[in-house]
């Protein structure tokens, strides 16, 4: 693309970005889905593309169908375009992300919790997957995990009764 064409494609609107990875109508989302995204952060390296879900998902289902909208998010979520700035998407756009977190809540209420110090009183249950092609240097913190999907790694919050 010459100079000229730059200059005339719109700057990407971050703040928009962000709000356009959310769930627009969390209860639609989830009849259709069975979870929504109320939030969705970029929280990429330098040389790993990373991305931090935070999920809904309806009360009293069993950790089985948890599994199954586990396995389908963290696809749907891999795929996503989310960028907090130039740098990142210089770097990151058109990639599928290397590591996936899903934070993930049955109640909707408790999203005020999500960045407070006892978020982790509230969650069903969080996962991590990581690209086994990525390289060791560039992969997150092991996970202490008690129960996977394949290679999505899942720590149900010992308070979840489901």
């Amino acid at each position: 693309m010459n100079k000229r064409n730059a200059a005339k494609e719109p700057k990407i609107d971050y703040e928009t970005l962000l709000k356009r990875n959310r769930s627009q109508d969390l209860e639609r989302d989830i009849k259709k889905h069975g979870y929504a995204i109320m939030v969705l952060e970029p929280v990429h390296t330098r040389a790993a593309t990373r991305l931090s879900a935070f999920l809904l998902i309806n009360k009293g289902i069993s950790k089985k169908e948890i599994k199954s909208i586990i396995r389908t998010a963290t696809e749907n979520i891999r795929k996503r375009e989310c960028y907090s700035n130039e740098i990142q998407e210089a770097r990151h756009k058109g990639k599928l992300a290397d590591v996936v977190w899903l934070y993930i809540f049955n109640e909707f209420r408790h999203r005020r919790h999500l960045a407070a110090s006892d978020f982790y009183d509230y969650y069903v249950c969080r996962t991590q997957w990581v690209n086994q092609k990525l390289d060791k240097h560039f992969s997150p913190k092991p996970f202490i995990a008690n129960d996977k999907i394949e290679d999505i790694q899942i720590q149900w919050n010992k308070n979840y009764l489901g």
